[in-house]
């Protein structure tokens, strides 16, 4: 696969400025629906919970910066990571079967 195939700037990753997955996302392809519902998910998120998620898994910033930019305790960040991760599970995997409840009770 070539460099234009793959939607990479022609001088690499250092010079893309990252201000859109699209750039990036292949338009056809087995994986294009999956990216598709990690988006949804994303866009279904509430706007902290999106923020916070977004600041940790993409642009690496720890709990404890982002805890102190703002103003909250490492078990609230860890909290709206937890919802995020619940947002995605929810969106990709789908609905637990119905059956699931029936299994945990016994």
């Amino acid at each position: 696969m070539s460099r234009d195939e793959r939607n990479v700037p022609a001088a690499g990753l250092d010079s893309w400025d990252g201000d859109t997955l699209a750039d990036c996302r292949p338009l056809h392809g087995p994986h294009a629906g999956v990216i598709r519902r990690y988006e949804r998910a994303v866009e279904i998120m509430p706007s902290v919970t999106r923020e916070i998620f977004l600041a940790n898994r993409v642009d690496g910033v720890p709990f404890r910066q982002i805890a102190a930019e703002r103003g909250m305790t490492m078990d609230e960040i860890g909290e709206h990571i937890g919802v995020a991760l619940r947002c995605l599970a929810a969106v990709v995997d789908g609905p637990d079967p119905w059956w699931w409840r029936l299994w945990w009770f016994q």
